[in-house]
């Protein structure tokens, strides 16, 4: 059955711009859980200003997660720079 319905234009107006903010609700209920789950994380606003400002990102990143240069050197599997002070 191919039933139509005629309404005023601000009416249509109105039901789009509801059905966009719905959507726009669901998918911030969607991320809000993820972050519950563990699944999602925020970036600090700190990491944010720092990588705009021209900082080093591997740098940045390591020092956001609390590791030092050699605990981020054995998280990616590269060893740490041999020591040839004397």
């Amino acid at each position: 059955m191919n039933e139509m319905v005629t309404i005023p234009k601000d009416e249509y107006l109105r039901l789009k711009a509801f059905e966009e903010d719905m959507a726009d609700l669901n998918s911030a209920a969607d991320v809000l859980a993820r972050i519950k789950a563990g699944t999602e994380e925020l970036i600090p606003s700190t990491v944010v200003d720092r990588l705009l400002e021209g900082d080093a990102p591997l740098t940045v990143w390591r020092e956001h997660r609390g590791l030092s240069q050699a605990e981020f050197g054995t998280a990616v599997g590269r060893q740490p720079y041999p020591d040839y002070r004397y």
